[in-house]
């Protein structure tokens, strides 16, 4: 929820949080502080639930209870701190009713915190420039005029949704694949959440059939579950009464839906049915007014999925790593 600024704002103050204190919960006019940011990777609660087990700390920027402005960083190396400590993106969460030009005094004030805390470098991974040109862009400028420069680049996949079904932006292959699932009966639907436990271990089947590992466990995923109800995605394609492929994915904001992780049993290889699965996917996003499907980065040393995601329709943008040694 956004709001109004109060028409006569005290100074700007920084205000920092570690996950050993509890989140504000400040109310203004009846409505509390904390449904800002809307973008999940943002929030306190998010930050909490996954900061790890290091040093952490969540700052805001604002005044008269308002919060301007939220960036969280975790120590994950002597004297290295990142935003995020673990997982996708974060950076910083501005209102879009203020300028990020005026962002300067915030990060100089997060810097001169962590320098304190004995940080002598930071790094911030920042969202995909397809998630909002615009804002990432504005970010990049802010954080390079502070002395920062870029430390790591990256390209994301990411499926745009419109009108057009799925199919329509798939390459021959997968759209092959697609009909193929649809005529043996294997088409995706979302999942109660109920089935979470049987989606988890779908998914560490699948992972540990190419020697990879799921990198949160059925709690964390049940946590985020009973935190964010409304934002987690469950999908799964079915057959012979099982699930053959399933999905773990999060509303990240009203734009964006991210895939966490998805995958199929290898008895399934030959329906490929993780195309059903994006395919159940872009219809769910149509129907919510999602602009876009976030499918993640994929592994220097796997072109091979960067070639299946484009080939789902998929676009690359980037995704860019920003760095500053502290003196």
């Amino acid at each position: 929820m956004s709001a109004d600024p109060p028409e006569a704002p005290s100074p700007a103050s920084l205000a920092a949080s570690s996950t050993a204190e509890p989140g504000r919960e400040g109310l203004r006019e009846g409505r509390p502080v904390t449904t800002w940011p809307q973008d999940l990777f943002h929030r306190y609660d998010f930050f909490s639930l996954h900061a790890g087990a290091g040093p952490a700390v969540h700052f805001r920027w604002g005044s008269d209870g308002w919060d301007t402005g939220t960036l969280h960083f975790g120590q994950v190396a002597p004297g290295t701190w990142r935003s995020p400590a673990r997982g996708t993106f974060a950076g910083m969460a501005w209102r879009t009713d203020r300028p990020l030009v005026d962002a300067a005094p915030f990060l100089e004030a997060v810097e001169a915190e962590l320098r304190g805390r004995g940080a002598r470098r930071l790094e911030v991974v920042l969202p995909p420039l397809g998630h909002d040109l615009q804002r990432v862009s504005d970010q990049v400028e802010v954080f390079c005029r502070q002395g920062w420069s870029l430390a790591r680049a990256e390209v994301d996949e990411v499926i745009p949704v419109d009108e057009a079904p799925l199919e329509a932006r798939m390459d021959r292959g997968n759209a092959k694949r697609l009909r193929k699932c649809h005529r043996d009966g294997l088409t995706g639907r979302l999942l109660a959440p109920d089935l979470l436990p049987s989606v988890h271990k779908n998914l560490v089947a699948s992972r540990a059939a190419r020697g990879w590992r799921l990198s949160m466990d059925l709690r964390q995923m049940q946590d985020m579950q009973d935190l964010y109800p409304d934002r987690v995605v469950l999908v799964g394609v079915e057959s012979g009464g099982g699930l053959a492929a399933t999905a773990f994915c999060l509303r990240l904001s009203p734009d964006v839906l991210y895939v966490f992780a998805w995958g199929h049993l290898p008895e399934y290889n030959s329906w490929s049915p993780v195309v059903a699965l994006a395919d159940a996917l872009h219809v769910h996003c149509r129907s919510l007014g999602v602009r876009q499907l976030d499918l993640g980065t994929c592994p220097p040393d796997q072109p091979g999925l960067v070639r299946f995601k484009r080939g789902l329709g998929a676009c690359g943008s980037l995704k860019v790593t920003l760095s500053k040694e502290l003196q």
